[in-house]
């Protein structure tokens, strides 16, 4: 059964984690131990052999080191988050220009009109997109062969397909 974190963790240098489960978070070397390990005997073992040189530290101490655990981990997702959403605008443009069969060049443009409508500081927001020619080429043929394999894949597992032809010149 799946044992519950306890506050009183803490005085071991412990935090509560939530992945699949609670799980405990030495807030000293940020090891995450096993839910198993959601026992103070073996919390103070951990603590005892790795971290002996703060056995004379206060609640307080720890629950600092809790909250900057969290204030780091916290930046760190917003980075993250920041990363992904760059990201996925970057493949949204590059499916948009190649749907558009505009050159790559024109999506520098929208960092113009933001520049011009919003402000500087919105645009550098923009300019963390990924938006060279090489890389919306890149994209553009990163989203052509995922496409190809997903047809691909559906074509195997199919037992019939048919296949109908234009036979007029393009």
């Amino acid at each position: 059964y799946l044992r519950a974190y306890d506050p009183v963790f803490l005085k071991y240098g412990f935090t509560y984690c939530v992945k699949n489960g609670e799980l405990s978070r030495c807030v000293l070397c940020n090891e995450i131990l096993a839910n198993e390990s959601l026992k103070p005997s073996k919390l103070q073992i951990h603590f005892e052999t790795k971290h002996a040189n703060y056995k004379d530290k206060d609640l307080d101490f720890f629950k600092r080191m809790s909250q900057n655990l969290e204030a780091s981990q916290k930046t760190f997702e917003r980075a993250i988050t920041v990363q992904e959403q760059a990201l996925r605008a970057s493949y949204l443009v590059s499916y948009r220009l190649a749907k558009s069969k505009k050159a790559h060049t024109v999506a520098e443009v929208a960092i113009d009109m933001c520049t011009a409508l919003i402000g500087e500081k919105e645009a550098a927001t923009l300019k963390t997109i990924p938006l060279s020619n090489d890389t919306v080429h890149m994209r553009i043929c990163d989203m052509s062969n995922d496409v190809e394999q997903q047809l691909t894949k559906r074509l195997c597992s199919c037992d019939y397909f048919a296949l109908q032809l234009d036979d007029r010149g393009g």
